[in-house]
């Protein structure tokens, strides 16, 4: 439990210590490209490839005919809030609009960015009568000609059925031999194609498929395709979905979006957390040294954001019982940050002992000033560990702390195995991270490589790993070197009330440390009282945005 609460005021530190908006086995190691694919996520994704489409309106057209209620129209909901969210945590600039669909259309909120009204808006729906998609259609193009800017247009339809009022037309790509409500469809259809020639539209569609009769199903599925121009979704859990924006900002990428991550929210305790990622390619063309040289931070704090990020989707998933599927967290992350060759060591994939560490890995090309290089993310599980805590207390009889000594030296092997397997060659840059247990790991593997450890193939300088320590327990030893300079690209985040961060003991006669330099979260006892308070109240702000519903205490 006290463990549960310091990681709660480490995330709450998070947004205010690290910026602000812009987580080895010698035996087999199992490829679960495959056994993951029964896993079906929607990626639906919003590209803003320069300024002029920064901003973007979007419409959502909601079906609230009675066959929405229940269910259906709950989901409808979840998938709007989550997108108006999301959205507004994006590096896009996002107006909203809330349209519902019945026997006729309501304008249920026009256009704002405002978090709030939205929300509130769409509790004003209300499920009766038959599918007008036409009547919806047209209040959405009376909304969109009221634009005036530049600027990205999106519509999204949600809806259980195709239409069954409304607007009738006999000529269009429909007959009767199609469906008996065909003039309701050539009526939607020839508005929805008009608008995307005349306004440039961008239309998803999100059908509850399952609600619709088999009869129905197959022209149900030519409308709805019909009309989308940039996918059309089996509407059947927002659990399964993700929104994925892209913009530039100084030519450089950046994306955000979701990530899972094996932590329950109070009241789900079955289900993953979710909270928000930014990644960009370019938190790693500058040095690992270079925030402490040339800035006289101890890092950048938007690559220890997302550190911590990919972190935590590496803790094993709750809601997945079968150790094989523990790790699908941080594989959904890592791709969808354009990761590829995932894989987990045998640790991950069967319940955790003693001694064992379980650890993903994944490659991706970059080009950093002309040069070619493979980045590889290695991230080793900090949380649902089970008895793996147990080796926190194995120190040993000598030396560097014997159970996370022994922990990196199979992580190490793991990374050798894979550069082998991959046929990795050339410029390395590395990119590993762990938190408490995993974190010692993290610091005493990014040190042996510090200290001239060489990898199976590849070449990898000390200025191109980063290496993100959180709440790490000390596994190396006083007076060898560690406060060296040298050990400046592994960074220690510390909670300074965290009991973990106290092992192994730092009193004579252990003198246990960590690699690289301490760099603590706000707290009182460090900081003056007005500084600490306004770091507090900031810190109090994030808290309302995770997914959880404690009353923390600080």
């Amino acid at each position: 439990m006290f463990k549960k609460l310091c990681l709660l005021l480490f995330m709450l530190c998070q947004p205010i210590f690290f910026g602000t908006r812009v987580s080895a086995t010698a035996v087999k190691d199992l490829d679960l490209s495959i056994s993951l694919s029964e896993v079906q996520r929607q990626k639906i994704s919003f590209e803003a490839p320069d300024d002029s489409k920064r901003k973007q309106y979007s419409i959502f057209l909601m079906d609230s005919s009675r066959s929405m209620g229940g269910r259906s129209v709950k989901q409808t909901k979840d998938m709007v809030g989550k997108f108006v969210k999301e959205s507004g945590a994006s590096k896009q600039e996002h107006q909203i609009a809330l349209v519902g669909f019945g026997d006729e259309a309501t304008v249920l909120q026009a256009f704002t960015p405002d978090e709030k009204q939205l929300l509130s808006a769409l509790e004003k729906i209300e499920t009766r009568g038959k599918t007008n998609l036409y009547s919806g259609l047209k209040r959405a193009e009376q909304l969109l000609q009221e634009v005036k800017d530049e600027g990205q247009k999106n519509i999204f339809i949600i809806s259980d059925r195709t239409p069954t009022a409304g607007e009738k037309v006999n000529t269009g790509k429909y007959g009767s031999k199609d469906i008996y409500s065909y003039q309701f469809a050539n009526a939607a259809n020839n508005l929805a194609q008009k608008m995307k020639a005349e306004q440039q539209v961008s239309f998803r569609t999100f059908v509850f498929m399952d609600k619709i009769v088999d009869s129905t199903k197959a022209f149900a599925r030519t409308f709805f395709q019909n009309i989308q121009t940039d996918g059309a979704f089996d509407f059947k859990d927002v659990q399964d979905m993700d929104f994925v924006f892209k913009s530039k900002e100084a030519g450089k990428d950046f994306q955000s979006g979701t990530f899972n991550y094996g932590s329950a929210p109070a009241g789900k305790e079955v289900k993953d957390s979710q909270a928000v990622y930014h990644y960009s390619d370019s938190y790693f063309e500058q040095s690992a040294y270079a925030y402490r040289k040339e800035k006289n931070r101890p890092y950048d704090p938007r690559l220890a954001t997302m550190s911590l990020n990919l972190e935590l989707a590496a803790w094993s998933s709750i809601q997945e019982k079968n150790y094989l599927l523990k790790n699908r967290n941080a594989k959904q992350l890592l791709e969808e940050i354009g990761f590829e060759k995932f894989k987990a060591n045998q640790h991950f994939q069967e319940r955790p002992s003693k001694d064992s560490i379980g650890a993903v890995i994944a490659q991706k090309k970059l080009t950093v000033k002309e040069e070619d290089y493979t980045l590889i993310a290695l991230a080793i599980r900090g949380g649902g560990y089970e008895a793996e805590w147990a080796s926190n207390l194995t120190l040993g009889r000598s030396g560097e702390h014997q159970g996370f000594r022994e922990a990196s030296e199979k992580v190490l092997t793991f990374l050798d195995q894979y550069l082998k397997e991959n046929k990795v060659t050339g410029k390395i840059k590395l990119w590993i991270n762990g938190y408490s247990r995993a974190a010692a790991v993290t610091s005493l593997t990014a040190g042996a490589l510090n200290k001239g450890r060489k990898l199976a193939s590849g070449e990898l300088k000390a200025e191109d790993m980063y290496a993100f320590c959180f709440e790490a327990p000390a596994g190396t030893l006083k007076g060898t070197g560690n406060d060296n300079e040298r050990h400046d690209n592994i960074v220690n985040v510390i909670n300074v009330n965290d009991v973990v961060t106290k092992v192994g003991p730092e009193v004579y006669p252990f003198e246990f440390t960590r690699y690289g330099q301490d760099s603590s979260l706000p707290d009182k006892t460090l900081l003056p009282q007005e500084v600490y308070e306004s770091a507090k109240s900031r810190m109090e702000a994030e808290l309302k945005k995770l997914d959880s519903n404690l009353n923390y205490k600080l």
